[in-house]
């Protein structure tokens, strides 16, 4: 499968920033870092850059950007800081931001001016774009929802469903994995820790994949 399709488990309220792929350390690339917010609680992340060609590093010529979330319920605020250390080795850059878990109609704004935001349900996620960061002076976004933050996944199930009905699988393997789905889903309802050697998955490695997605 394409790695954007690979499933990935992230705990609600980390903070994960991704770069443009690259072949070699010193590759000129455009500039635009991503961060991949997961809802939940408190986050914090040190973005570390050095030169990525010399030892200067050891003698701390280098640079760390720290990225903090805190969270409430129906407010939150995502704070890129000023660079500290050897600000001149991060350009000016955009960052794209990827609000993960978030509620459908999720305001994005800086200093009271809303910024356009895309939403993709299928994925439950908001992404807004930022435009020529200055590393001395940073960001803060404000993220609000009229009622809650964090997407309530009462879809869940047609979700899976519409997803296990497009897989190229049997339909013994496609029954099979609607069987974990809705074991997953009652003991998730009953409030019970979903643990993987409870799901089943063992009697159908082959199917491994899509049971951790789910």
């Amino acid at each position: 499968a394409p790695y954007e399709q690979l499933p990935l488990f992230a705990r609600g309220g980390k903070i994960i920033p991704l770069s443009p792929i690259i072949d070699y350390t010193v590759q000129p690339t455009k500039g635009t870092l991503i961060v991949n917010l997961y809802t939940g609680s408190d986050a914090h992340f040190t973005l570390y850059e050095d030169d990525g060609v010399t030892l200067a590093y050891q003698q701390g010529v280098y640079a760390e950007t720290a990225i903090t979330m805190d969270w409430q319920p129906a407010k939150a605020q995502l704070t890129i800081h000023p660079v500290s250390g050897q600000a001149g080795l991060v350009p000016i850059r955009d960052w794209t931001v990827f609000l993960r878990g978030f509620r459908k109609g999720t305001v994005v704004s800086i200093g009271g001016e809303t910024l356009p935001v895309t939403y993709d349900e299928a994925t439950n996620t908001a992404v807004i774009t930022l435009q020529e960061v200055r590393p001395d002076r940073g960001v803060q976004l404000d993220i609000t929802h009229e009622t809650a933050l964090l997407h309530d996944n009462s879809d869940c199930r047609a979700r899976i469903l519409d997803r296990v009905t497009r897989a190229q699988n049997s339909q013994r393997d496609k029954a099979f994995l609607m069987e974990i789905a809705d074991k997953l889903l009652r003991q998730a309802a009953q409030g019970r820790p979903i643990r993987p050697w409870d799901t089943g998955a063992s009697d159908s490695p082959t199917l491994s994949g899509y049971v951790a997605e789910m």
